[in-house]
């Protein structure tokens, strides 16, 4: 999502609900819809730019000034 690119995930529910969360790219629960995912990014430069860019602001405003994973990390020293 930092590199400003559109996301084809599964449905997984944590990747799932990521990337709706942020509107940053493609859930798919099957091989067809994987390669429908794909052919449409592929097709749809627009949309591949608008997704990429949804999903960095997502995080800049999210997660950008978060400092508790480094926490959570320092407490397991």
């Amino acid at each position: 999502m930092y590199g400003k690119k559109a996301i084809i995930a599964s449905n997984c529910t944590p990747q799932k609900q990521l990337i709706e969360t942020a509107n940053c790219g493609i859930i798919y629960q099957n091989l067809d819809e994987f390669k429908q995912a794909l052919k449409a990014l592929s097709n749809n430069k627009i949309e591949r730019v608008k997704l990429g860019n949804n999903g960095f602001v997502y995080l800049n405003e999210n997660f950008r000034n978060d400092d508790s994973l480094i926490k959570l990390y320092q407490t397991l020293n």
